[in-house]
C-alpha cells in the first residue's frame, strides 16, 4: 500500500524552500557586482569562474578535510554558516544607505548565526530497518561510513553500520 504522505514527500516538502533561495543566489550576485551596462560581461564572467572555482574547492574541503575531522554534523552546520555570512557580506555590499544600515545588517547576520548554532538539534542518522532505540551508546562518523551502537526498548545492544543492523 503507498502512503501519499512517505520519505518522498516529506523530503519534497524539506528542499523546496531553500532551491530558490540556491537558484536565486547567481543572479542576485550578478545583479549586485554588475555595476553598469559597459562592465556586465565582464563581471559575470567573473563571477561564473568564481562559482566554478569555488565548487570544486568546496567539495575537495568536504570531502577530505570537513567530514574527516569535524563528522557531517558540524561540517554542514559550518557550511551553513559560512553561506549566511557570505550572503550577509554581500548584502551590505549591495545594500544602498548609511553606516547605521550596513551596522544593522550585520548584527542581524551575527544573530542568524548565532540562533542557527544554538537551535540545531544534533541530527543522528537513523537505522535504515527503523529499530526503535531506547538509548545511543556509541556514535561516530568517519569517511567510510557511520557507526551506532545503541540499546532497544529490551535492553538488546544493537550495532549499526550506514544505517544497516549488523
Amino acid at each position: 500500500r503507498y502512503r501519499f504522505f512517505g520519505r518522498e514527500t516529506i523530503s519534497f516538502v524539506v528542499i523546496l524552500p531553500p532551491t530558490p533561495c540556491m537558484g536565486g543566489t547567481f543572479p542576485l550576485v550578478s545583479k549586485i557586482v554588475a555595476r553598469g551596462p559597459h562592465v556586465i560581461g565582464r563581471s559575470v564572467g567573473d563571477i561564473y569562474a568564481l562559482n566554478t572555482v569555488g565548487a570544486i574547492l568546496g567539495s575537495w574541503v568536504a570531502g577530505f578535510v570537513g567530514v574527516p575531522w569535524l563528522g557531517m554534523q558540524k561540517s554542514l552546520t559550518l557550511t551553513a554558516l559560512l553561506n549566511v555570512l557570505l550572503g550577509g557580506a554581500l548584502l551590505a555590499r549591495g545594500v544602498s544607505g548609511g553606516r547605521s544600515v550596513r551596522l544593522a545588517l550585520v548584527t542581524a547576520v551575527l544573530g542568524l548565526c548565532l540562533a542557527m548554532h544554538l537551535l540545531i538539534p544534533q541530527l543522528r542518522f537513523a537505522d535504515i530497518a527503523g529499530e526503535p532505540e531506547k538509548e545511543i551508546l556509541h556514535y561516530e562518523e568517519g569517511v567510510s561510513g557511520i557507526v551506532k551502537v545503541s540499546t532497544d526498548i529490551y535492553d538488546r545492544k544493537l550495532l549499526s553500520i550506514n544505517g544497516w543492523s549488523v
